[in-house]
């Protein structure tokens, strides 16, 4: 996917070093950075309701699984051109705490 090829250096830019462990939301169809980052040597999960098939994804809808993520460590999470209402009292903000690091767009390109 072109617009996540785009997204992948404005993301390795603000990643904590591999072997992080990473979320990214709304991997979409293609995969989002999973496999690129993957490569790179992080431990990396994409949550789509559209995600390819395989390990490193959970074909789901974010608010479906936060109760299982948020009761993970995450390092890092990235959310591109996902829009999702970040409540402090939710299931879902919960993900955001434990972690050190988040990177958002609304676009393809680095806000």
């Amino acid at each position: 996917m072109r617009a996540a090829a785009d997204f992948l250096p404005f993301v390795l830019g603000h990643l904590p070093p591999s072997p992080a462990r990473v979320l990214e939301v709304g991997c979409g169809e293609e995969g989002g950075l999973v496999e690129d980052l993957a490569s790179r040597g992080y431990h990396i999960v994409g949550v789509d309701p559209r995600a390819p098939d395989g390990n490193r994804y959970l074909r789901s809808e974010f608010q479906e699984v936060a109760d299982v993520l948020a009761a993970e460590r995450w390092d890092a999470v990235i959310a591109a051109r996902v829009l999702i209402m970040w409540n402090r009292s939710t299931t879902e903000s919960r993900c955001l705490r434990g972690s050190r690091r988040f990177c958002s767009s609304m676009s393809s390109r680095p806000i």
